[in-house]
């Protein structure tokens, strides 16, 4: 009878270890919310209309063409093409100021991905300085979305707009 007694708590004390240390590295910690690098906070005081004006003159920096543009709903949408034979195509751009819980969450990630799939274009962006929630970055892998938070905004404007990153955004905000 102790033997079974002993085997039993065995038994539950590894399910309880593999309960709290199985599955991917670990108990489950939230990270902490970085926050945006230095120089970044001129981000957060733009509206549509600016951000609208700064990612038509990113984009074009990078050499796309902005097909469409509309700011509607509290978002931007952009359709910008890469006119590079065979790696080039069009993009759903969504630029996205506000969100009702903090950050982007998934399903603001899900309806720029479909919308860009209804237009019949293969790839979407989406851009918000707030950053995105742990469930919107794992909606997009394995899919041909990507995510441009503060920190990715400020390196790509650093390549190819460095006078706005260098003016803190006068002209934008």
């Amino acid at each position: 009878m102790a033997v079974f007694l002993f085997a039993g708590v065995a038994v539950g004390g590894v399910f309880l270890f593999l309960a709290l240390y199985g599955g991917k590295g670990g108990p489950r910690e939230t990270a902490p919310v970085e926050p945006p690098r230095e120089g970044a906070f001129w981000l957060s005081r733009l509206n549509l209309d600016a951000l609208e004006k700064l990612l038509h003159r990113l984009f074009g920096a990078m050499r796309f063409t902005v097909e469409r543009s509309e700011v509607r709903a509290g978002r931007l949408d952009m359709v910008v093409v890469d006119p590079a034979p065979l790696t080039g195509g069009r993009v759903h751009v969504r630029g996205l100021l506000q969100a009702d819980h903090g950050m982007i969450e998934q399903a603001e990630v899900q309806a720029a991905l479909d919308e860009a799939r209804g237009e019949g274009i293969a790839k979407a962006v989406v851009i918000s300085p707030l950053g995105f929630s742990a469930e919107a970055k794992l909606a997009v892998k394995e899919t041909t979305c990507e995510l441009v938070d503060a920190d990715g905004l400020l390196g790509l404007l650093g390549k190819y707009l460095p006078e706005a990153v260098e003016s803190s955004g006068a002209g934008y905000v």
